[in-house]
């Protein structure tokens, strides 16, 4: 039997539960949490010998690229989980190709070369990004592996 492990890097306040009552503008002001929960994800994934792929937010690629290299390094797949957590069924086709798909895959993509998939795990692949994509465009990016 082959398992796989996915985890969602992003902050505990870009949580849908949240949307209602922290508003985006926001964002800035609250601590974060994030690079100490990955690094304590990444260690105890380092003891029991596991890999994972883990989605990182643009948002979070911009701010903290170091705790994106430092999952590279230790051997795991990074993916896109879009910039600013969007939900795709919430977003017409022109919102979700100026949703920061393109800058998400850039942050992740400048921080490692092991990005992959270029949509969240809830959406899909690459044939998400040219179904949303202006005619004529390219996709946002793509599996550097």
């Amino acid at each position: 039997m082959r398992n796989a492990l996915t985890i969602d890097v992003e902050e505990y306040f870009q949580a849908h539960a949240y949307a209602k009552v922290i508003d985006r503008a926001d964002w800035e002001r609250i601590p974060g949490r994030v690079v100490a929960n990955v690094r304590r994800l990444l260690a105890l994934l380092a003891e029991h010998g596991t890999r994972a792929t883990f989605f990182v937010l643009g948002w979070v690629a911009d701010r903290h690229p170091e705790v994106v290299r430092e999952i590279a390094a230790a051997g795991h797949e990074v993916g896109s989980h879009g910039y600013a957590h969007q939900l795709l069924e919430r977003q017409g086709p022109e919102e979700f190709a100026d949703s920061g798909l393109s800058t998400s895959c850039a942050r992740t993509a400048s921080a490692t070369t092991r990005v992959s998939s270029p949509c969240s795990r809830a959406g899909g692949t690459a044939r998400m990004a040219r179904a949303g994509s202006r005619p004529g465009s390219t996709p946002a990016c793509g599996s550097s592996r």
